[in-house]
């Protein structure tokens, strides 16, 4: 070949002196008189080649194994190809996406960002950063490394799947969001402290019950502010020390001195020494609690005191009866706390129909009614009731007595007034005839004198 004055190139592998291989790259030409050759030696080139062919080789076995995805873009950001796993992790046809310009699969947000990076690249060998894709609605998120290669400036981007670890930040996110607001506008005050009870935390509400800003607040000691440390609080302390939860109610004394009833909820967050404390002013409702407390007790001295018995009644149901009462009805009143009337009316089965009368009565009207009762035992007792219906949610007030011996009284005086009448009319018959029979004694004393003179 050298001789027909073609030439030749040719590459040798050569053991120089040194002992070491080296590739040369040779080129022979003949001038028919003597054979020119140039000689160059390659062997940084052939290593930079095998390398690149073993990268290349293993490259392209990752593409196609890794699970990760891995996109290659030309420099206009054109989609040149893609590994399986990616396009398993978005759901697309590998048609559909070569060619297509990556950007356009990006939102708006994550656009910006891109070209911020695929700019970086230019300087740097490396970018990364996260990016999210818009594929038919539903967003994907992505961590990525961007690297450009020289041999070709392609670029080729390794990206790692975290929707899922991103849509539960976000909704982790919107929750303390929502919870940071639902705090903040919470009516009850909410208190966040360490296990020594200094509180690290507060709501506005919080500041609002304890009269200082939250800020001021923040620093202080829960307990500092309790009124008496007594035998009570030191019950609260152990019992939260013990179960890491307790749920009271004491008197605080506020930053400006005024006196508060407080409850409170405390309880302690799992796998850390945080408290979470819900505190609810309930001063107003703790003084109605203490008038209703009176009341009632007023109301249960004059209840147990009256002369007469009273039955506190609603639908069916007996509600309370007083002491007179039950002996009334001879009767222990716990037996007849919270029975029905029909139990009551069991026991005077003579007198049932009577009563059941009366308590259609009542349904429309309220009723005064005397009613003679017999009981088990055979005792007949005179009763007044006197009823009024729905005193108070529905209830109703029955007033009874025993009139049994008031009847009695009344029949002996009517019995005594009648003979009183008889002995009345007597006397005036008496008197009657008493009053011609001395008019006729006198004449015959007149007359016994006439005759004795004519004789």
């Amino acid at each position: 070949l050298i001789q027909e004055g073609k030439g030749h190139v040719g590459e040798l592998l050569l053991n120089n002196h040194s002992g070491n291989f080296v590739y040369v790259k040779y080129d022979v030409i003949y001038n028919d008189e003597a054979y020119f050759f140039t000689f160059m030696d390659v062997t940084i080139f052939k290593k930079n080649e095998k390398d690149y062919t073993i990268s290349t080789q293993m490259f392209q076995d990752l593409f196609s194994k890794t699970t990760d995805g891995i996109l290659t873009l030309d420099q206009d950001g054109q989609v040149l190809d893609v590994n399986e796993a990616f396009l398993a992790k978005i759901g697309l046809e590998k048609d559909l996406f070569i060619g297509s310009q990556f950007t356009d699969f990006l939102s708006i947000s994550a656009r910006r960002n891109w070209e911020k990076s695929w700019e970086a690249l230019l300087e740097v060998e490396k970018v990364s950063g996260i990016v999210e894709l818009l594929i038919e609605g539903r967003s994907y998120f992505f961590e990525y490394n961007m690297y450009l290669n020289k041999y070709n400036y392609q670029l080729i981007t390794v990206f790692k799947d975290i929707t899922e670890k991103t849509l539960i930040k976000q909704e982790l996110k919107k929750r303390e969001e929502m919870f940071t607001h639902i705090v903040g506008e919470a009516i009850d005050g909410i208190i966040l402290s360490d296990d020594q009870g200094i509180i690290l935390e507060a709501n506005r509400s919080a500041g609002k019950i304890f009269e200082i800003r939250k800020e001021k607040l923040v620093g202080k000691e829960l307990f500092s502010f309790i009124s008496e440390k007594d035998e009570r609080f030191q019950s609260v302390k152990k019992k939260l020390l013990q179960t890491g939860a307790v749920r009271d109610e004491l008197f605080f004394i506020m930053a400006n001195g005024q006196k508060k009833y407080l409850e409170f909820t405390i309880k302690k967050v799992e796998e850390t020494n945080l408290h979470v404390t819900i505190v609810r002013n309930v001063t107003e409702r703790h003084e109605m609690e203490l008038k209703l407390r009176n009341s009632e007790n007023h109301f249960r001295k004059i209840f147990e005191e009256l002369t007469e018995g009273l039955i506190l009644w609603k639908d069916d149901y007996i509600i309370d009866i007083n002491e007179v009462g039950a002996n009334i009805i001879s009767c222990p009143k716990r037996k007849i706390q919270s029975v029905t009337i029909g139990q009551v009316l069991d026991q005077i089965p003579e007198s049932r129909q009577a009563m059941e009368n009366m308590l259609r009565k009542i349904e429309r009207q309220d009723v005064e009614e005397t009613l003679p009762i017999k009981f088990r035992d055979g005792t007949i007792k005179y009763i007044e009731f006197s009823t009024k219906r729905n005193l108070l949610n529905d209830m109703n007030l029955t007033v009874f007595k025993d009139v049994t011996e008031k009847l009695k009284l009344q029949e002996q005086l009517r019995k005594s007034d009648t003979l009183s009448v008889v002995g009345e009319l007597a006397a005036g018959i008496a008197h009657e005839i008493r009053n011609p029979m001395t008019a006729l004694k006198g004449f015959i004393q007149l007359l016994e004198s006439s005759v004795k003179e004519d004789f």
